[in-house]
C-alpha cells in the first residue's frame, strides 16, 4: 500500500504550484507590457517629467528621465527573478539570472525587429538582468536565513532534533 505524503509535502507541493502559477501570471503581465507596440509609460510623460523636474530643483541631480527608465527596468525584473528561484530547484536557482537575462534579450530583439516604435537597448538588458538577479538574491537569502532558523530550533528543541530533516515527527 502507497504511503500517503506527509502534511509537509502536501503544503510543499502546494507552494511550489502557486509559485508556478505565479510565475506564469507575471510572465504574461511581462509579455503584455514589453511587447505592445506603445510604451507602458506613455501616458504618464509629461506627469512624469514634471515631478523629475522639482525633484531636481529640489537638489536631486540624479531625478533624470533615462535613471528613472533604468531602475524601472530593474523594478519590473525583480518579481521575475523571484519567481524564477522559487519555481526552480534549491541547486538550480541562480539559473534564474540567465533566464531572466535571456527573456531580457529575447524581448529587446523582438522590439528592435518587430515594434518600431519602440527603442532597443543592451542597457535594458543590463537593467533587467540585474533586476532578475536581485530577485533570486532575495529567495536564495531567505531560505538560507529559513535554513539557519530552522537549525537552532532544531538544536533548542529536543523533540525537534529527534525529527528527521524535513520529515515528520516519529511515530
Amino acid at each position: 500500500m502507497p504511503s500517503r505524503p506527509d502534511a509537509g509535502a502536501r503544503l510543499r507541493a502546494a507552494r511550489h504550484s502557486l509559485a508556478v502559477l505565479l510565475a506564469i501570471a507575471y510572465g504574461g503581465t511581462l509579455a503584455f507590457l514589453t511587447l505592445r507596440p506603445e510604451r507602458a509609460d506613455a501616458g504618464i510623460d509629461a506627469s512624469l517629467l514634471a515631478l523629475l523636474a522639482r525633484l531636481r530643483a529640489a537638489g536631486w541631480s540624479w531625478a533624470e528621465y533615462g535613471a528613472v527608465e533604468w531602475l524601472a527596468n530593474i523594478a519590473l525584473f525583480v518579481p521575475a527573478g523571484l519567481f524564477l528561484a522559487l519555481v526552480l530547484p534549491p541547486l538550480a536557482r541562480w539559473w534564474g539570472v540567465a533566464i531572466g537575462a535571456v527573456a531580457s534579450g529575447a524581448i529587446e530583439t523582438a522590439q528592435a525587429l518587430f515594434l518600431p516604435t519602440r527603442v532597443a537597448s543592451l542597457a535594458d538588458v543590463a537593467a533587467n538582468t540585474l533586476g532578475s538577479a536581485l530577485g533570486v538574491a532575495v529567495v536564495v537569502a531567505g531560505a538560507w536565513a529559513w535554513t539557519a532558523g530552522t537549525a537552532r530550533r532544531r538544536r533548542r528543541t529536543p523533540a525537534l532534533a529527534a525529527r528527521p530533516a524535513g520529515g515528520a515527527p516519529p511515530r
